[in-house]
C-alpha cells in the first residue's frame, strides 16, 4: 500500500546567505573539467568521474581531503563512465561505464579492473554499496537492477527486471537499516523499492513527468529524492507495508543530486541556478543558498559526504570541485522559528 501527496508550503523554503557555511572551490588540472559524480573513498580522499567534453577525454580522479594533490587516471571517453561509489565490503572504488556496458573497479592507487555485463544486458548507470557483501547498480538498457556478489575475484551478477517497461532506472541507494534498496525510475515517473531477494515494488509519483533523479536516505528511516523538472524534493515515508510520498516545491530550479550530510541533514544541488540546498530532515525548513560567484558559470551537480564534517560537490563547468564545511552553522538557522 502507498499514499501520495503534494506538499504546498509544508516545508518553509528560505533563501539564505552562503556565509551560513564555509564553501571553498578547488581548481582541477583541466580548466574544462566537468565533475559528474563523486564519492568518499576508503583512503579518505574524494574520488570523482571527470570529463572534458571539448577534448573528448575522461578521467577517474581523486583529491585529498584538504583540497590539495589532485590525481587523475585516464578513462575511455567513449565508454561513458557515469556514476561512482565506494563499495565498503570491498574497500574499492567502483563505477559504471554506460556505453561500454561495464563496471570498473579501482584500488586507491588507480589500478583499474573491468567487468563486462552479460551479453544483452546494457546501460549500467547508478551504483551504490549494497547490503551485506554486495554492490547494487541500475541497468537502464535492460530495464533492471543488478547486484554483484561478494566474491570480487570471480564476479557474479544477478539481475531483477522491473515491473514497468522502459522505466529507465537511474540512481539507487541502500537502506541497511531496513535491508532494502530504493531507486528512481525516470521513464516511469516512479520510485521503487527492492528487497535483497529481488522483489520490486514501484510507487508512482504524485506528479508525472518530473524526472526523478538523485535519491538518498535520511537519518530517520525516510528517503529523499530529486524531481529535476518538477522543481521539488520528494520525501518517502517508508513504514513497511505502507509508504507515503510527499512533494516539497522549491524556489530555485530543479534539484539534481542529493546526499545525507554528516550533520544528519539532507543536502542537494540545483545545477541550473548555481545553488546548494539543505532540509533538516523531518523538522524542516528547506534552505537554499548560492555558491560563491554563482552568476559566473557555477553549476553544482554531484554531491557526497566527505571526511569529518564536510560535504563535497562537483561542478558542470569551469574545472572546479567544491567543499562545504562548518555545517554546524546551519543549526541556528533551523532553530530560528522555521519548523513546520
Amino acid at each position: 500500500m502507498f499514499r501520495i501527496a503534494k506538499a504546498v508550503l509544508l516545508l518553509a523554503v528560505c533563501v539564505v546567505s552562503a556565509h551560513a557555511v564555509t564553501i571553498e572551490e578547488f581548481n582541477l588540472p583541466n580548466p574544462h573539467g566537468v565533475v559528474t559524480s563523486l564519492t568518499r573513498g576508503p583512503d579518505g580522499r574524494m574520488w570523482f568521474i571527470e570529463y572534458d567534453y571539448t577534448a573528448f577525454k575522461a578521467w577517474l580522479g581523486r583529491i585529498d581531503a584538504d583540497g590539495s594533490n589532485v590525481v587523475e587516471y585516464p578513462l575511455a571517453y567513449n565508454a561513458g563512465p557515469n556514476t561512482i561509489a565506494h563499495i565498503e565490503s570491498d574497500d574499492s572504488i567502483w563505477f559504471t561505464e554506460t556505453s561500454a556496458n561495464k563496471l570498473g573497479r579501482s584500488d586507491v592507487n588507480g589500478n583499474i579492473l573491468y567487468y563486462d555485463l552479460p551479453m544483452g544486458v546494457t546501460g549500467p548507470v547508478g551504483i551504490a554499496s549494497g547490503i551485506g557483501l554486495k554492490l547494487v547498480f541500475t541497468v537502464t538498457g535492460a530495464n533492471a537492477i543488478g547486484t554483484v556478489n561478494s566474491d570480487f575475484s570471480a564476479v557474479h551478477m544477478d539481475f531483477s527486471p522491473l515491473p514497468t517497461g522502459s522505466a529507465n532506472p537511474l540512481r539507487v541507494t541502500t537502506a541497511t537499516t531496513f535491508l532494502e534498496y530504493w531507486f528512481t525510475e525516470q521513464g516511469a515517473s516512479k520510485v521503487a523499492r527492492m528487497t535483497p531477494t529481488g522483489n520490486i515494488t514501484e510507487f508512482p509519483l504524485p506528479t508525472a513527468g518530473t524526472y526523478p533523479l538523485g535519491i538518498a536516505p535520511g537519518n530517520t528511516g525516510r528517503f529523499w529524492f530529486c524531481e529535476r523538472t518538477g522543481k521539488a524534493l520528494g520525501e518517502i515515508i517508508d513504514d513497511g507495508d505502507l509508504s507515503t510520498i510527499i512533494e516539497h516545491p522549491l524556489k530555485g530550479t530543479g534539484p539534481f543530486e542529493i546526499a545525507l550530510g554528516p550533520d544528519n541533514h539532507v543536502w542537494f544541488t540545483e545545477v541550473d541556478s548555481g545553488q546548494i540546498g539543505v532540509v533538516a530532515n523531518i523538522n524542516g525548513p528547506i534552505l537554499e543558498f548560492d555558491i560563491p560567484n554563482a552568476a559566473t558559470n557555477r553549476h553544482p551537480a554531484a554531491i557526497a559526504r566527505g571526511v569529518g564534517q564536510t560535504l563535497w560537490f562537483g561542478e558542470f563547468a569551469g574545472g572546479r570541485i567544491g567543499r562545504i564545511s562548518d555545517l554546524n552553522q546551519m543549526d541556528p538557522l533551523f532553530a530560528a522559528g522555521f519548523e513546520r
